[in-house]
């Protein structure tokens, strides 16, 4: 006999009726916007239930909950009510379309997040997804039963099943609002939105956000996820984002990435990377520079476009440790008396007329180009690579640019500087760029598309920004990438 255990939320006028005890509400407060969090639980012995409420007054709220099943006997049922008359649903098909249909009674399409939206009220669903924790960060998807609707005086129930598996738990999660959500009527919204993803490559989970696990990182499985550091879907909230549904769950995200980090100096990668762990003797628990700079960013654009201070304080602490980081884990460029340009005192490069590779910006004897990984077990010298290098650039900039600090000009600078005194070594032969530079001195792997221009994109703007001026080094690198691009049918590029 299968048991049943019902709770049964009420989000109708943004207050939850479950069998849960309030733990704490905390807000975090500018006169742009607040953002209030609640956390409520409840336990039982066939499960134990925690779930995290952010809300933002006048706009709608996020919340996601954790189901921890005890046992293998029976089926977890929640539902809540959506008051309207009358609705439409919405969704993003396997081909990548935008399906609108009428509201009705049954089974809803399964696999993809569901918007759902009445006179009265909107929803984004989450999908009802079982996962088991493989440790580290990761988490395998095992199961999944569809959102069933049904219709009842006043407006529609919004039902979801899990099947109970022991050591296994299920996620609920979703954004609400008593005014619309997303304005799929507008052509630059709709294809937004056509372009999220909550059940491919991306999850929501309880800790922040999920996404699929590479086969190089361990543990990791077909159907596995990973907490990364740099939450994708906020960047894109964050930075580009202009609705409500941008501003809430964008919000939400920033907030779980606040708790990820803790009282931690750092976002760390949980799991182990094979080759890192080969190539570097680097454990689980690493410092990546890119996903870190991420961050930096992400954090710093939610403060200037909502004030809450939590935010500065983030990006603030992951500066600290950035900067600490890069002063002592570095290659250090210079030129000698007869301006050939020297890595660590024993390297020379091919050298160029910096006069003519640099504009606007102090030259200097001296930069830095920063290893891209760190362990807080071992000291061991990793690669560079021109994007983590250029990005962080970029962000230091901006952050000088937002604090007037002028630790942040002087490390921006540092960096900047040791792209400009190696800009040949990174131009091959066919105008693609290099990678890396290894620490044998060699140059390896192959670079991205249109990642690092973009990244070289971003820096040179903040160059101009800071000094009025382009930096002429980091035109001949873009207009080299350029042509391969071209060349290449490669078209993602900003512009």
């Amino acid at each position: 006999m299968n048991n049943r255990f019902v709770c049964v939320i009420s989000l109708i006028t943004g207050f939850i009726l479950t069998l849960m005890s309030l733990v704490t509400v905390e807000a975090l407060e500018d006169n742009r916007i607040s953002v209030n969090s609640n956390y409520e639980s409840y336990t039982n012995n066939q499960f134990e239930m925690r779930q995290k409420t952010i809300s933002i007054p006048q706009e709608g709220r996020f919340y996601v909950r954790k189901i921890s099943f005890m046992n293998n006997d029976g089926i977890y049922f929640t539902e809540f009510m959506v008051p309207g008359e009358e609705g439409t649903l919405t969704y993003v098909d396997e081909a990548g379309k935008l399906i609108e249909m009428p509201l009705k009674e049954g089974v809803q399409p399964e696999g993809r997040a569901l918007f759902l939206e009445t006179e009265s009220y909107a929803y984004l669903l989450g999908q009802g997804y079982v996962y088991k924790d493989l440790g580290k960060g990761t988490i395998e998807s095992v199961h999944q039963t569809p959102i069933s609707i049904k219709q009842v005086d006043g407006g529609w129930m919004v039902q979801y099943r899990y099947k109970m598996i022991k050591d296994a738990f299920g996620i609920l999660w979703g954004v609400g609002s008593e005014h619309q959500l997303v304005n799929f009527e507008s052509e630059t919204e709709r294809k937004v939105w056509e372009k999220r993803d909550f059940d491919y490559f991306a999850r929501i989970g309880y800790e922040g956000y999920y996404y699929q696990s590479p086969s190089t990182y361990s543990p990791t499985s077909d159907n596995s996820y990973w907490l990364i550091p740099s939450a994708y879907m906020a960047h894109h909230n964050i930075r580009k984002g202009q609705g409500r549904l941008d501003t809430i769950l964008g919000n939400a995200l920033l907030h779980l990435s606040m708790e990820q980090l803790g009282d931690n100096q750092y976002l760390p990668t949980l799991p182990e990377s094979s080759w890192l762990k080969q190539d570097y003797d680097i454990s689980a628990g690493f410092f990546d520079t890119r996903f870190n700079a991420d961050m930096m960013l992400t954090f710093l654009e939610g403060y200037r476009k909502y004030g809450i201070p939590a935010y500065r304080q983030s990006y603030l602490r992951l500066a600290d440790y950035y900067m600490k980081h890069g002063s002592s884990r570095h290659f250090e460029v210079s030129r000698d008396e007869n301006d050939v340009r020297v890595l660590n005192n024993k390297m020379p490069f091919r050298t160029i007329e910096l006069s003519e590779a640099s504009a606007g910006f102090p030259e200097d004897t001296k930069g830095w180009l920063v290893w891209d990984y760190a362990d807080k077990n071992t000291e061991r010298v990793t690669h560079v690579s021109l994007n983590h290098h250029a990005f962080a650039a970029h962000v230091f900039f901006q952050l000088f640019l937002e604090e007037q600090d002028a630790r942040y000009l002087e490390f921006a600078e540092y960096k900047l500087n040791g792209i400009i005194l190696t800009t040949d070594i990174w131009i091959k032969d066919n105008n693609n760029l290099e990678y890396a530079l290894l620490p044998s001195g060699n140059m390896g792997f192959i670079d991205y598309d249109y990642l690092t221009y973009n990244d070289l994109f971003l820096l040179q703007n903040s160059v101009k920004e800071v000094y009025g001026a382009r930096g002429k080094s980091l035109d001949v690198l873009m207009e080299n990438k350029m042509k391969w691009m071209l060349n290449n049918s490669v078209h993602d590029f900003m512009e």
